[in-house]
């Protein structure tokens, strides 16, 4: 496990700490205690994400020093989490296809057709905007699916789910090349993420755990539409 990656974990709260042992690989000796009472059921989710990949990441370089089949670094590392947390979104979303508007609630929510375009504003705004100091590139579309927007029912509002599924292949496909040109040793280098954001958003490492985290938090919200619509679970 590289020492950037293994310092990006402990300062996120990923692992408390990691010893070496004797035979030169990595034991995640305590993992952190999480109180998850408090929270809400999108926030554990986030929680659980995040904890669940850390475990993968050591399990992998474990997996490389015994049989050298695998090499993970922690772009790899990142780069694994985006695609499966997109590969999970994009199938409970297409799922919907036929009812965009479900709420997941009988209280409302968000449903999947504002989810969709959320996620690709939002990558938009971290990557491009966090990270690189660019404007969004989905500018036009911050009043629907920007922070504090509010999802309607109105289908009209909204462009297709098609449309937003492209859009969205598109902005990852930029993501992943960003990824390309940058390496461990970047990740604990300051964004440009405005101040009011807090801690978590103030490194490169921690914008693109957000960036994560995000998708699987709003795929949770998806599939308790999905529920509510009477749809047998999926399985991944």
């Amino acid at each position: 496990m590289p020492k950037s990656f293994e310092r990006f974990c402990q300062k996120r709260g990923l692992v408390r700490r990691i010893n070496w042992n004797k035979t030169s690989y990595p034991l995640v000796r305590e993992a952190p205690v999480h109180d998850f009472s408090g929270l809400s059921k999108g926030s554990r989710l986030a929680v659980l994400s995040r904890f669940v990949c850390c475990h993968y990441g050591c399990f992998c370089h474990l997996a490389k020093r015994f049989n050298g089949e695998i090499e993970l670094n922690a772009i790899k590392f990142i780069e694994l989490a985006l695609e499966n947390g997109k590969n999970r979104a994009l199938k409970l979303i297409g799922d919907m296809k036929d009812a965009p508007l479900t709420r997941p609630t009988n209280r409302g929510g968000n449903h999947p057709l504002w989810v969709l375009g959320h996620l690709l504003y939002s990558e938009s705004m971290l990557i491009d905007g966090f990270i690189c100091g660019k404007p969004n590139r989905f500018a036009k579309w911050e009043g629907l699916f920007g922070i504090g927007s509010v999802p309607s029912d109105d289908a009209g509002r909204y462009p297709t789910l098609d449309d937003l599924t492209m859009k969205f292949d598109e902005m990852r496909s930029a993501t992943l090349a960003f990824l390309q040109t940058i390496g461990d040793e970047d990740l604990d280098k300051p964004s440009q993420a405005p101040t009011q954001f807090g801690k978590s958003f103030a490194t490169i490492g921690g914008i693109l755990s957000a960036a994560t985290s995000h998708v699987n938090f709003h795929a949770g919200q998806v599939a308790d539409s999905r529920r509510a619509a009477g749809r047998p679970p999926l399985m991944f």
